[in-house]
Formats: structure tokens, C-alpha cells, sequence
């Protein structure tokens, strides 16, 4: 008897990000749930990214360039969007493998962004050495709220964003007025 081979279901993960220099949007077929598993596991060297756009800033109106498949290197992105993943990919947590997470309030600098956002600690680990060099390549960063030093008119708000933390300048801890840590 030949031994059937489970079929892996494709995905389509349609996204946004950003270079630095360059906004591109498309999609990739994976098998892959969400895009930071996409970013951190499957195309360590380049991504296959298909309905390729490309504006050379937020403002423009008009797309640059486009192409129906283009190679991007994951190490030029300083953070990535999902703009529609898969259906499942909000499927509740598996409680045998989940680890509790808290939220810590964080601003930090990526290329020419300034950013404020939440980065997800272990429920008693301290913003420290452990946060940068651990693991993965890009990580979640969620009420993430994005301006350029170089362009005061740029301001955006997201729900997420993958950081390449390859990419991170500096990253501190929020502080509020009063010199406290902020709530998150």
C-alpha cells in the first residue's frame, strides 16, 4: 500500500511593507497561517511576492512599478502589515503549547520611523537583553504608531506590524509624563 502524503493547504497572505526607501504590497501563497510565521520560518533568503506593487513613499498616489512576481529580500524590510491572512489565523490558542504574554509599551527607532508600540514580554520578563537577540527575526508589535523624522505630514496608527528587529536602532521603554513606565 502506498502511504498517502497529507496535503498541505496554500494560503494567500496579502500584506504591506516597508523598506525604508520603498512601500510594496502583494501577496504570497504559503503554507503558513500568518505572515510573521511566513517572515520568520519559510524565506530566510528571499520571498516570492506576487501582484507586486511599489510606491517610493506613504504619499504617493501612483504605483511606481508593478509586477506580476518579484523576489524581495527579507532582510531590507524594516516591518511588514498583513492586510488579509488566513481564515484560521486568529484561531484560538492552544492551551498546552500558548505562553502568556504581557503587552510593554516601547518607542524605538526603524530607519527613518519613529515608532510607539507594544512588544509582548513573558508575563514576569523585564525589557532587557532577552527582547533583541532572541529567535525569530521579526517580531509583532501591536498599537503600533508609526511618524518619520523626515517627513512631518507622515503619521500612521496599525493594529500590527512585524518589526525586523535586525533593523532597530534603539528601543526603550515608554515613559509617561510623570516618569512612570505607560500602561499598555
Amino acid at each position: 500500500m502506498f502511504d498517502q502524503q497529507k496535503e498541505t493547504p496554500e494560503n494567500r497572505i496579502r500584506f504591506r511593507l516597508c523598506t525604508g526607501n520603498r512601500w510594496m504590497s502583494g501577496y504570497v501563497t504559503t503554507p503558513h497561517r500568518r505572515l510573521v510565521d511566513l517572515l520568520n520560518k519559510e524565506h530566510q533568503q528571499s520571498l516570492l511576492v506576487e501582484g507586486l506593487s511599489i510606491r517610493s513613499n506613504s504619499h504617493d498616489e501612483e504605483v511606481g512599478e508593478k509586477s506580476q512576481y518579484a523576489y524581495v529580500n527579507p532582510s531590507t524590510i524594516l516591518f511588514a502589515a498583513p492586510i488579509d491572512e488566513s481564515a484560521d489565523a486568529l484561531r484560538p490558542a492552544d492551551p498546552l503549547v500558548w505562553v502568556r504574554k504581557r503587552p510593554q509599551r516601547t518607542r524605538f527607532a526603524l530607519g527613518p520611523f519613529a515608532v510607539v508600540g507594544n512588544i509582548h514580554l513573558l508575563q514576569n520578563a523585564a525589557l532587557g537583553p532577552s527582547f533583541l537577540p532572541a529567535g525569530d527575526r521579526f517580531a509583532a508589535v501591536t498599537k503600533a504608531v508609526l511618524r518619520r523624522d523626515d517627513d512631518p505630514r507622515f503619521a500612521a496608527e496599525e493594529d500590527v506590524i512585524f518589526v525586523n528587529k535586525d533593523r532597530i536602532e534603539y528601543l526603550v521603554a515608554a515613559e509617561s509624563p510623570a516618569g512612570s513606565a505607560t500602561p499598555s
